[in-house]
């Protein structure tokens, strides 16, 4: 990723939310709150959830929501993880909102990426290094902490991406 920009990650447990719109809206203010996007990237990624949802089914049966939006919205590359309470509804990434595909996500990641070149290889970090990894998604899930998650969030994002 040529470019040192740092990715700020904050998190928090014990997150409550009826839906996907309630814990979108929730991590997206803790990143409103720090300055690291403006405003305008609350209403930007409900929007595109609605048309390109970000609900994942992982192997280890912790489902997770990835929720991003558009790049002018973006101050400062962050993201907002969140722990559920309860899992909360998502549909599925890849799928058609209208047909029904839903994911019961657990944790949800807010990706706020200032740069659109940067993008691609965040989710791919994510990916490989946190989705792909049932341990780690179990060690996120089962955090005492907000500085606990930051701390896994942000090894598994500085390390660095196996490439074949």
């Amino acid at each position: 990723m040529g470019q040192k920009e740092t990715m700020r990650v904050l998190a928090v447990t014990g997150v409550k939310a009826r839906d996907s719109d309630e814990v979108i809206t929730a991590l997206i203010n803790l990143l409103i709150e720090r300055g690291y996007v403006k405003e305008t990237y609350l209403n930007n990624v409900l929007q595109r959830e609605r048309v390109y949802p970000t609900g994942l089914r992982l192997k280890g049966g912790i489902d997770v929501a990835l929720p991003h939006g558009d790049v002018e919205h973006v101050k400062d590359m962050s993201m907002a993880v969140g722990v559920l309470e309860k899992p909360v509804r998502f549909h599925e990434m890849g799928s058609d909102p209208k047909e029904g595909n839903i994911v019961d996500a657990s944790i949800v990641f807010v990706l706020a990426v200032n740069d659109p070149k940067l993008l691609v290889p965040y989710l791919s970090k994510l990916t490989n290094n946190v989705f792909l990894k049932p341990d780690t998604v179990e060690a996120i899930k089962k955090a005492g902490s907000g500085s606990e998650i930051e701390s896994i969030t942000q090894n598994a994002i500085s390390a660095t991406v196996a490439t074949s």
